[in-house]
Parts: structure tokens; C-alpha cells; sequence
């Protein structure tokens, strides 16, 4: 209950909404086609809204996402390196 007051726009409060990327915007941004990002959505792996039929996506839940799929190098060949 406490939470509602958060999320309703007061008179004379501006809301600030996350940007929203396209499919255009996305794939250019990862450097991917957009092909690859269909089949992303198609398979749940990315997170995304869906607009009616459009697809977008929060920009920070796609930076979040980049990072979980970061790999560390692993400890035992960090000597090597």
C-alpha cells in the first residue's frame, strides 16, 4: 500500500519516463541484426515490452542485461594473462 503514492503523477509533478528503444535503435546499439533481436524476444532471453504489436525495450533493463551476460575471466589462467 505504501507504494501507491509513488507511482501517481501528483498536479505539478513531472514524471520522468525511462527511454524506450526500438528494434532499429537496439540492434544498432549492440551492433547485432534485427533479425537476431526477434529471435531473442521469440525465445525470451532479452527483456522487452510489448506496445500493442511493437516491440521496445527500457534502456536500463537492457544495460542490466548486458552485465548479467558479462563473463569473468576465469582465476585459474588470470596467472598467464
Amino acid at each position: 500500500m505504501g507504494d501507491e503514492s509513488k507511482y501517481k503523477n501528483e498536479p505539478g509533478r513531472k514524471v520522468k519516463m525511462e527511454k524506450l528503444l526500438t528494434i532499429d535503435e537496439l540492434a544498432k546499439v549492440l551492433s547485432v541484426k534485427k533479425s537476431t533481436i526477434y529471435q531473442w524476444v521469440h525465445l525470451g532471453l532479452i527483456p522487452h515490452i510489448k506496445v500493442g504489436r511493437l516491440l521496445r525495450f527500457k534502456e536500463g533493463n537492457i544495460q542490466k542485461w548486458l552485465i548479467s551476460r558479462e563473463v569473468k575471466p576465469s582465476p585459474r589462467f588470470r596467472a598467464i594473462l
